[in-house]
């Protein structure tokens, strides 16, 4: 067995394990479906992914490599596409702001097999 597929094979039993537990919740995702002249969102495609949300405050450095507080980090057991005008809802608290994206890889193939979503 390749450390790719034990990877694979963690990350597969962690779901399980959190799923089953009732650790994971759910999360409202939504991605800008439509933007204006000024390439601003006006309006939001809806998904429903299950995560773990870690509701602690710490800090991160966002995208241009500014140290900012996260107000809240989400983990997705997949490859979630997001981007910097998406928005989340969690446990009735909406986040509209993404601080930093981070992808977990494997080294055979670059694909991701967790993201991770800083907030603010």
């Amino acid at each position: 067995m390749a450390l790719v597929d034990a990877i694979r094979a963690g990350v597969t039993a962690a779901q399980s394990i959190l799923a089953n537990g009732g650790l994971l919740a759910s999360v409202t995702h939504e991605t800008p479906s439509a933007v204006n002249g000024y390439n601003e969102p006006t309006g939001y495609a809806q998904t429903t992914r299950v995560a773990i949300i870690d509701a602690r405050p710490r800090v991160v450095r966002d995208g241009n490599g500014v140290e900012v507080v996260a107000a809240a980090t989400i983990l997705f057991f997949a490859d979630v596409p997001v981007t910097y005008q998406d928005r989340f809802t969690a446990s009735g608290v909406t986040f509209a702001r993404v601080l930093r994206v981070d992808k977990g890889v494997t080294p055979d193939s670059g694909g991701a097999f967790v993201t991770e979503v800083a907030l603010g």
